[in-house]
């Protein structure tokens, strides 16, 4: 949880959101396997992300017990999943997160992870 929160602070509002979300992907794999990823790899992981927004935008319950009852943070004090202070939905905010959660713990899960040579 914390290395997706800390994937995603303080992103430029004025990026889109599939902008910021790339550079938390990248932050995330990169911190995860100490290598840029491949660009299938960034596209495998752009798209499970999607996917894991879409099922917890739906189900809130599955995002809040995945990451917690205090996630997302303020706002104002991080820029969690890509959500600016001025327009920020706590839904999608949570719902983002998550999907942040999820795709770390897909990465903490590889072989070149757990078995660092």
């Amino acid at each position: 949880r914390a290395l997706a929160e800390l994937s995603n602070v303080e992103s430029d509002s004025g990026e889109d959101l599939g902008k910021r979300r790339s550079v938390a992907l990248e932050r995330l794999f990169f911190w995860s396997q100490s290598r840029t990823p491949s660009e299938r790899e960034r596209q495998l992981l752009g798209q499970y992300v999607e996917r894991q927004q879409v099922a917890f935008t739906t189900d809130v319950s599955a995002a809040r017990a995945l990451i917690g009852e205090n996630l997302p943070m303020d706002a104002s004090k991080a820029n969690i999943a890509g959500a600016s202070a001025a327009s920020s939905d706590p839904a999608r905010q949570l719902a983002e997160t998550a999907a942040l959660v999820a795709a770390a713990r897909v990465l903490f899960n590889t072989d070149s992870f757990i078995t660092r040579e």
